[in-house]
């Protein structure tokens, strides 16, 4: 069936111009100025390849029924570099995207972006950074209450966070993909209670890697933690209950002034 579409994809060869496509189609790279001839056959996605990433993964075209929904989750902790991409690999990550605002620490340098990036790499994944876009402590104090806390239902609204969701679910529908972040248990971590949390509305599926090699679904972590994505009693007002949708503890060293969330 693959080499069906194919055929019929090489059968209408276009030539790409030197200007970025729509970010729908740019999931690893972002823009591409395309020198080469992309296929695209009816009722076919083509996955488009990071520059500068040698890998053996090719340019594969998928038809629309096989296209994935499911994404993963995976903290690194204080893990072994070795064994944190052994976590990666037995469950068959193909891209990691990172999603920590700062991927830095004097404590586990091995997960620094650029040694991370090298090692992954090295290992045959692909590393796409979009903390940036979707970390946790964003720099716009408007999204942040008097106590530090991030408060989602106004980042999730974000124009750059809205680009960075769809270049994502792009993504997810072409690979296995994995959010990276830095705790081990999700149940807290914004990478699902944010990022996690919109794509599930959006109908994607998520499931966890715990660092023993675990696989589990949301509704697991949901019930042992305490912390369902949305709450199971809503408010009468649903803007009640986007204000109380935030992060769990505060993420800033010092507090903000409890005038900056109306700016």
């Amino acid at each position: 069936m693959l080499q069906k579409h194919i055929g019929r994809a090489m059968r209408m060869s276009i030539q790409c111009e030197s200007k970025p496509l729509p970010s729908r189609h740019t999931f690893l790279s972002g823009r591409i100025a395309c020198s080469q001839q992309y296929y695209i056959a009816p009722r076919a996605i083509f996955c488009l390849i990071a520059q500068k990433v040698p890998s053996p993964i090719s340019a594969i075209l998928l038809p629309k029924a096989s296209r994935m929904n499911t994404f993963f989750t995976l903290g690194h902790s204080n893990h072994p570099i070795e064994s944190w991409i052994a976590l990666a690999r037995q469950h068959h990550i193909e891209v990691v995207v990172d999603t920590r605002s700062s991927p830095y620490s004097k404590y586990v340098p091995q997960f620094d972006r650029e040694p991370l990036q090298r090692s992954l790499e090295e290992a045959g994944f692909r590393y796409l950074f979009l903390g940036a876009e979707l970390g946790g402590r964003p720099s716009n104090p408007a999204y942040y209450d008097a106590s530090g806390h991030v408060l989602y239902s106004r980042l999730r609204e974000d124009a750059r966070f809205l680009i960075a969701i769809n270049r994502l679910e792009s993504g997810i529908e072409r690979f296995r993909v994995a959010l990276l972040c830095g705790e081990e248990d999700p149940a807290h971590c914004h990478r699902r209670l944010l990022i996690g949390r919109v794509l599930t509305e959006h109908g994607h599926t998520m499931i966890h890697i715990r660092g023993d090699g675990r696989l589990e679904s949301d509704d697991t972590v949901a019930l042992d933690s305490g912390k369902p994505l949305v709450d199971s009693q809503p408010a009468l007002f649903a803007e009640l209950d986007e204000d109380k949708w935030r992060s769990t503890a505060s993420v800033l060293h010092k507090k903000v002034p409890a005038s900056s969330s109306a700016h």
